[in-house]
């Protein structure tokens, strides 16, 4: 498992979809995991890739996301738990 984005928070949900989604696309098919603050709100995700987002958490709550989603899915089922 990779930890991405390490002791950076955001103050804004659409900055940080975008540079969750830039470190996935330097990683390829491997776990990575993100724990932080993100508008305001503790956020803790782990995810392979884009088809398996295990863990979306938004202050203490679990967002169940969808299995097998393509990259805007995935990006989404991010800005909906956070919003």
């Amino acid at each position: 498992m990779i930890q991405v984005l390490e002791g950076v928070n955001f103050t804004d949900a659409q900055e940080f979809v975008q540079a969750i989604n830039k470190a996935r696309l330097g990683l390829g098919k491997s776990w990575m995991v993100y724990q932080g603050i993100v508008a305001g709100k503790d956020v803790a995700i782990k995810s392979y890739g884009t088809g398996y987002l295990q863990i979306l958490r938004v202050d203490g709550i679990n967002s169940p996301p969808p299995m097998d989603i393509n990259v805007g899915q995935w990006k989404q089922a991010i800005l909906d738990a956070i919003s």
